[in-house]
């Protein structure tokens, strides 16, 4: 048995104790990447982005365990309900410190071993589309940040401290991450909002004056746009923006949006878990 992990999706929980016990994982860690371009069009223009893709499939096996005949059978109809072959599911991954999840789907229905009493083996065929997982933790940080000014000597009137408008963000993953940018407008906005990454050269640039009150969510993986007030407005970045997205280690951000409040969040992709 593999203690302090465990898979999760719907309703199933597969750990050390339980209905669903946990004994083994085979080709978890396993497979490669190849890197390739999409290239669509949509009603707001041609958009180009670079991804990383590739499958990833591996085995789950584990044990039933029932106190009797009934419950045996409920609980393996159970498992085989949740691992439908018609939809994708989110499955949760432990590994003792971490929790990790992917978007995933089910080559083939669960398949079972010889029953021993109240012991059933199964195992379970799973396929990330995406191969990576992607950490549970949320980062989150202000691309708007106080800087300390306080010195030795000072004279009145003065200020302590001042508004500084570039970030480094760290990105601890195996691969790019993709951030989504919330902007803000808690003040009179003075003009179009841009966002650069100073480390990759890349840069989006928001055509669009946003209102008091108004907040605008950048997603940099789906290449969205959407206000709060007037909807999808994808169609207002400039023509030499780019959905951009944070490299492996240091990024440096600058942000210019006069009037609004800017915050990044993303999680982090791993190649092993």
């Amino acid at each position: 048995m593999i203690h302090n992990r465990y898979f999760r999706f719907k309703d199933i929980h597969i750990t050390n104790r339980g209905d669903y016990v946990l004994t083994g994982v085979s080709n978890l860690e396993t497979g490669s990447t190849t890197k390739r371009k999409v290239e669509y069009a949509s009603s707001d223009g041609v958009v180009y982005r670079d991804i990383l893709y590739n499958e990833r499939a591996f085995e789950i096996s584990g044990i039933i365990h029932a106190e009797n005949s009934e419950t045996m059978v409920r609980l393996k109809r159970k498992l085989i309900t949740a691992c439908s072959l018609k939809e994708s599911v989110r499955i949760y991954y432990c590994n003792r410190e971490n929790t990790y999840s992917a978007e995933c789907y089910f080559d083939k229905l669960p398949t079972f071993g010889a029953r021993k009493q109240w012991w059933l083996p199964f195992k379970l065929y799973v396929t990330i589309p995406g191969f990576y997982w992607q950490s549970g933790h949320l980062r989150e940080f202000n691309l708007f940040q106080y800087k300390d000014d306080v010195t030795d000597t000072f004279t009145l009137p003065c200020v302590f401290t001042s508004l500084v408008n570039e970030a480094k963000i760290v990105n601890s993953g195996d691969v790019e991450a993709f951030p989504v940018f919330t902007i803000v407008c808690n003040a009179t906005a003075s003009g179009s909002a841009a966002i650069e990454n100073l480390t990759t050269k890349k840069k989006l640039v928001l055509n669009y004056l946003p209102t008091v009150g108004e907040i605008i969510t950048v997603d940099s993986y789906n290449q969205r746009i959407t206000s709060n007030l007037a909807g999808n407005i994808t169609g207002k970045i400039t023509l030499d923006s780019e959905f951009f997205s944070l490299q492996t280690g240091e990024n440096n951000l600058l942000c210019d949006a006069v009037g609004t409040y800017v915050k990044i969040s993303f999680y982090e992709n791993y190649l092993g878990v």
